[in-house]
Protein backbone atom coordinates (compact mmCIF):
# COMPACT_ATOMS: atom_id res chain seq x y z
CA UNK A 1 0.00 0.00 0.00
CA UNK A 2 1.30 3.73 -0.56
CA UNK A 3 3.33 4.89 1.88
CA UNK A 4 0.49 8.30 1.87
CA UNK A 5 -2.55 6.96 2.33
CA UNK A 6 -1.16 4.56 5.40
CA UNK A 7 0.42 7.57 6.88
CA UNK A 8 -2.77 9.32 5.92
CA UNK A 9 -5.14 6.33 7.40
CA UNK A 10 -3.46 6.47 10.90
CA UNK A 11 -3.94 10.08 11.15
CA UNK A 12 -7.37 10.19 10.61
CA UNK A 13 -8.31 7.02 12.32
CA UNK A 14 -6.81 8.02 16.05
CA UNK A 15 -7.67 11.79 15.94
CA UNK A 16 -10.93 12.16 16.61
CA UNK A 17 -11.05 15.89 16.21
CA UNK A 18 -10.67 15.85 12.73
CA UNK A 19 -12.45 13.81 11.37
CA UNK A 20 -15.47 15.34 10.90
CA UNK A 21 -13.66 18.30 9.01
CA UNK A 22 -11.98 15.95 6.85
CA UNK A 23 -15.09 13.43 5.64
CA UNK A 24 -15.77 15.93 2.94
CA UNK A 25 -12.29 16.24 1.62
CA UNK A 26 -11.49 13.93 -1.19
CA UNK A 27 -8.89 12.03 0.99
CA UNK A 28 -11.62 11.64 3.70
CA UNK A 29 -13.89 10.41 1.52
CA UNK A 30 -11.48 7.78 0.78
CA UNK A 31 -11.37 6.16 4.03
CA UNK A 32 -15.07 6.75 4.77
CA UNK A 33 -15.69 4.23 1.81
CA UNK A 34 -12.85 1.68 3.09
CA UNK A 35 -15.12 2.27 6.76
CA UNK A 36 -18.83 1.36 5.06
CA UNK A 37 -17.00 -1.96 2.82
CA UNK A 38 -15.61 -2.77 6.33
CA UNK A 39 -18.74 -2.95 8.23
CA UNK A 40 -21.29 -4.17 5.29
CA UNK A 41 -19.15 -6.22 3.08
CA UNK A 42 -19.42 -6.06 -0.57
CA UNK A 43 -21.01 -3.37 -1.83
CA UNK A 44 -22.35 -2.27 -6.04
CA UNK A 45 -21.30 0.90 -7.49
CA UNK A 46 -24.70 2.18 -6.70
CA UNK A 47 -25.38 1.15 -3.17
CA UNK A 48 -21.48 3.02 -2.10
CA UNK A 49 -22.75 5.92 -4.07
CA UNK A 50 -25.59 5.99 -1.87
CA UNK A 51 -23.74 5.14 1.37
CA UNK A 52 -21.20 8.47 0.57
CA UNK A 53 -23.91 10.75 -0.68
CA UNK A 54 -21.80 11.21 -3.60
CA UNK A 55 -22.62 10.93 -7.42
CA UNK A 56 -22.01 7.99 -9.28
CA UNK A 57 -19.38 9.45 -11.35
CA UNK A 58 -17.62 10.70 -7.96
CA UNK A 59 -17.55 7.47 -6.97
CA UNK A 60 -15.93 5.33 -10.28
CA UNK A 61 -13.21 7.66 -9.58
CA UNK A 62 -13.00 7.20 -5.57
CA UNK A 63 -13.11 3.31 -6.38
CA UNK A 64 -10.48 3.86 -8.87
CA UNK A 65 -8.09 5.26 -6.74
CA UNK A 66 -8.64 2.56 -4.59
CA UNK A 67 -8.14 -0.26 -6.73
CA UNK A 68 -4.93 1.72 -7.66
CA UNK A 69 -3.96 1.54 -4.32
CA UNK A 70 -4.55 -2.27 -3.98
CA UNK A 71 -7.05 -1.20 -1.00
CA UNK A 72 -9.95 -2.55 -2.89
CA UNK A 73 -10.92 -5.20 -5.55
CA UNK A 74 -13.73 -5.63 -7.94
CA UNK A 75 -15.88 -9.10 -7.65
CA UNK A 76 -18.96 -11.00 -8.82
CA UNK A 77 -18.56 -10.30 -12.72
CA UNK A 78 -17.47 -6.85 -12.01
CA UNK A 79 -21.24 -5.50 -10.19
CA UNK A 80 -19.28 -5.62 -6.39
CA UNK A 81 -16.92 -3.65 -4.59
CA UNK A 82 -15.02 -5.09 -2.06
CA UNK A 83 -11.74 -4.67 0.82
CA UNK A 84 -8.71 -6.44 -0.73
CA UNK A 85 -8.00 -9.65 1.22
CA UNK A 86 -5.02 -7.67 3.33
CA UNK A 87 -7.16 -5.09 4.56
CA UNK A 88 -9.90 -7.51 5.08
CA UNK A 89 -7.95 -9.64 7.48
CA UNK A 90 -6.46 -6.85 9.17
CA UNK A 91 -10.22 -5.05 9.52
CA UNK A 92 -10.81 -8.39 11.30
CA UNK A 93 -7.86 -9.20 13.66
CA UNK A 94 -6.98 -5.58 14.61
CA UNK A 95 -7.66 -5.34 18.43
CA UNK A 96 -9.05 -1.42 19.31
CA UNK A 97 -10.63 -2.62 22.61
CA UNK A 98 -7.78 -1.12 24.73
CA UNK A 99 -8.49 2.46 23.44
CA UNK A 100 -11.91 1.91 22.11
CA UNK A 101 -13.75 0.67 25.52
CA UNK A 102 -11.54 2.90 27.81
CA UNK A 103 -13.94 5.95 27.32
CA UNK A 104 -16.70 4.21 29.62
CA UNK A 105 -14.47 2.72 32.46
CA UNK A 106 -15.45 5.72 34.55
CA UNK A 107 -19.21 5.75 33.53
CA UNK A 108 -18.94 1.85 34.41
CA UNK A 109 -17.79 2.88 38.24
CA UNK A 110 -20.60 5.71 38.55
CA UNK A 111 -23.05 3.67 37.58
CA UNK A 112 -22.07 0.57 39.72
CA UNK A 113 -21.66 2.61 42.83
CA UNK A 114 -24.99 4.70 42.63
CA UNK A 115 -27.29 1.62 41.75
CA UNK A 116 -24.99 -1.08 43.43
CA UNK A 117 -24.47 -3.21 40.70
CA UNK A 118 -20.96 -5.41 39.46
CA UNK A 119 -20.50 -4.37 35.67
CA UNK A 120 -18.58 -6.80 33.28
CA UNK A 121 -17.48 -5.48 30.04
CA UNK A 122 -15.88 -8.38 28.23
CA UNK A 123 -13.62 -8.22 25.16
CA UNK A 124 -12.37 -10.56 22.24
CA UNK A 125 -8.80 -11.67 22.28
CA UNK A 126 -7.34 -11.74 18.70
CA UNK A 127 -8.77 -15.28 18.57
CA UNK A 128 -12.09 -14.06 19.10
CA UNK A 129 -12.53 -15.55 22.56
CA UNK A 130 -14.57 -13.26 24.88
CA UNK A 131 -11.72 -12.15 27.77
CA UNK A 132 -12.71 -10.10 30.75
CA UNK A 133 -11.65 -6.29 29.72
CA UNK A 134 -12.96 -4.47 32.45
CA UNK A 135 -15.06 -4.93 36.12
CA UNK A 136 -16.53 -2.66 38.51
CA UNK A 137 -16.00 -5.66 41.13
CA UNK A 138 -12.78 -5.64 43.84
CA UNK A 139 -11.04 -8.63 42.86
CA UNK A 140 -8.37 -10.28 44.75
CA UNK A 141 -6.53 -13.63 44.75
CA UNK A 142 -8.95 -14.92 47.27
CA UNK A 143 -12.22 -14.06 45.98
CA UNK A 144 -11.49 -13.22 42.14
CA UNK A 145 -15.13 -13.20 41.52
CA UNK A 146 -15.50 -13.60 37.71
CA UNK A 147 -17.43 -16.87 35.78
CA UNK A 148 -16.04 -17.73 32.70
CA UNK A 149 -18.25 -16.15 29.67
CA UNK A 150 -21.07 -18.53 28.67
CA UNK A 151 -23.42 -19.01 25.82
CA UNK A 152 -25.57 -15.49 26.40
CA UNK A 153 -21.91 -13.33 26.73
CA UNK A 154 -21.06 -15.40 23.28
CA UNK A 155 -24.41 -14.68 21.87
CA UNK A 156 -24.41 -10.70 22.88
CA UNK A 157 -20.64 -10.60 21.33
CA UNK A 158 -22.10 -12.31 18.00
CA UNK A 159 -25.15 -9.79 18.34
CA UNK A 160 -22.79 -6.99 18.23
CA UNK A 161 -20.70 -7.87 15.02
CA UNK A 162 -21.53 -6.40 11.79
CA UNK A 163 -22.53 -8.89 9.19
CA UNK A 164 -19.13 -9.09 7.72
CA UNK A 165 -17.19 -9.44 11.24
CA UNK A 166 -19.52 -12.60 11.97
CA UNK A 167 -18.90 -14.07 8.35
CA UNK A 168 -14.81 -13.69 8.97
CA UNK A 169 -15.10 -15.09 12.30
CA UNK A 170 -17.84 -17.81 11.74
CA UNK A 171 -15.67 -19.10 8.68
CA UNK A 172 -11.88 -18.91 11.31
CA UNK A 173 -14.08 -20.83 14.10
CA UNK A 174 -15.08 -23.71 11.47
CA UNK A 175 -11.80 -24.13 9.84
CA UNK A 176 -10.00 -23.70 13.20
CA UNK A 177 -8.48 -26.85 15.30
CA UNK A 178 -8.12 -24.48 18.66
CA UNK A 179 -9.62 -26.24 21.39
CA UNK A 180 -10.25 -22.49 23.06
CA UNK A 181 -12.92 -22.18 20.16
CA UNK A 182 -14.25 -25.78 20.34
CA UNK A 183 -17.11 -24.14 22.54
CA UNK A 184 -18.28 -21.76 19.95
CA UNK A 185 -19.34 -23.91 17.21
CA UNK A 186 -22.69 -24.48 18.49
CA UNK A 187 -23.66 -21.66 18.90
CA UNK A 188 -22.34 -20.23 15.35
CA UNK A 189 -23.98 -23.11 13.15
CA UNK A 190 -27.54 -21.24 15.35
CA UNK A 191 -27.91 -18.40 12.95
CA UNK A 192 -31.24 -17.87 13.55
CA UNK A 193 -30.64 -17.24 17.57
CA UNK A 194 -28.12 -14.29 16.65
CA UNK A 195 -30.41 -12.69 14.32
CA UNK A 196 -33.40 -12.69 16.80
CA UNK A 197 -30.88 -11.42 19.72
CA UNK A 198 -32.74 -8.27 21.20
CA UNK A 199 -29.58 -6.56 22.59
CA UNK A 200 -30.22 -7.32 26.06
CA UNK A 201 -30.86 -10.15 27.60
CA UNK A 202 -31.14 -11.71 31.16
CA UNK A 203 -28.39 -14.20 32.15
CA UNK A 204 -28.81 -17.68 32.64
CA UNK A 205 -28.70 -17.36 36.58
CA UNK A 206 -31.57 -14.90 36.08
CA UNK A 207 -29.30 -12.35 38.27
CA UNK A 208 -27.61 -11.13 35.40
CA UNK A 209 -28.42 -8.73 32.63
CA UNK A 210 -26.65 -9.29 29.31
CA UNK A 211 -26.02 -6.40 27.13
CA UNK A 212 -24.48 -6.38 23.30
CA UNK A 213 -22.28 -3.59 22.84
CA UNK A 214 -19.85 -2.40 19.98
CA UNK A 215 -17.24 0.43 19.95
CA UNK A 216 -17.21 3.27 17.56
CA UNK A 217 -14.58 1.46 16.12
CA UNK A 218 -16.61 -1.49 15.06
CA UNK A 219 -15.12 -4.31 18.38
CA UNK A 220 -18.30 -6.12 18.94
CA UNK A 221 -18.25 -6.70 23.13
CA UNK A 222 -20.70 -7.96 25.62
CA UNK A 223 -21.06 -6.34 29.15
CA UNK A 224 -22.78 -8.31 31.90
CA UNK A 225 -24.66 -6.24 34.63
CA UNK A 226 -24.91 -8.55 37.97
CA UNK A 227 -26.73 -8.06 41.20
CA UNK A 228 -24.07 -8.04 44.31
CA UNK A 229 -26.52 -9.65 46.41
CA UNK A 230 -28.97 -13.00 46.34
CA UNK A 231 -31.51 -10.46 47.54
CA UNK A 232 -31.40 -7.54 45.12
CA UNK A 233 -33.97 -6.79 42.70
CA UNK A 234 -34.15 -7.10 38.58
CA UNK A 235 -34.89 -3.50 38.76
CA UNK A 236 -31.86 -2.77 40.40
CA UNK A 237 -30.21 -3.82 37.02
CA UNK A 238 -32.59 -2.27 34.73
CA UNK A 239 -32.32 1.12 36.45
CA UNK A 240 -28.27 0.18 35.69
CA UNK A 241 -28.97 -0.73 32.28
CA UNK A 242 -30.90 2.51 32.01
CA UNK A 243 -27.95 4.84 33.44
CA UNK A 244 -25.23 3.04 31.49
CA UNK A 245 -27.18 3.79 28.40
CA UNK A 246 -27.56 7.53 29.00
CA UNK A 247 -23.94 7.71 30.03
CA UNK A 248 -22.46 6.06 27.13
CA UNK A 249 -24.45 7.77 24.46
CA UNK A 250 -22.16 8.88 21.70
CA UNK A 251 -19.49 6.91 23.09
CA UNK A 252 -20.73 3.41 22.07
CA UNK A 253 -21.62 2.23 18.60
CA UNK A 254 -24.36 0.23 19.60
CA UNK A 255 -25.52 -0.35 22.91
CA UNK A 256 -28.33 -3.18 23.71
CA UNK A 257 -31.20 -2.03 21.65
CA UNK A 258 -30.66 1.96 21.90
CA UNK A 259 -33.72 2.12 24.17
CA UNK A 260 -34.43 2.18 27.97
CA UNK A 261 -35.74 -0.65 29.67
CA UNK A 262 -38.53 -0.55 31.94
CA UNK A 263 -39.47 -2.69 34.89
CA UNK A 264 -42.17 -4.98 32.49
CA UNK A 265 -39.39 -6.52 30.48
CA UNK A 266 -38.71 -9.57 32.25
Amino acid sequence: MPVKLIDYAQTVLFDEDIQSDIESTPSGRLLQAVEILCRNGAMTYKELALALGISKAATWRLVATLREAHWVCIRHGGTRIQLDHRLDLLFSTAAFADSEFSAISDDMNEVSASVSVHIDLFCPNRKGILQLHDTTRRLTVSAPGIEVPDDKLMLAMYAAMTPPQFERHAAHVKTSDDPDLASHVAIISSRRRIQQFPGQVWGADGRSLIVAVRGQMGTAAAIRIAQRTASAKRARLIDAFNALLKRVEGKMDLFGNGTPMNSLQR
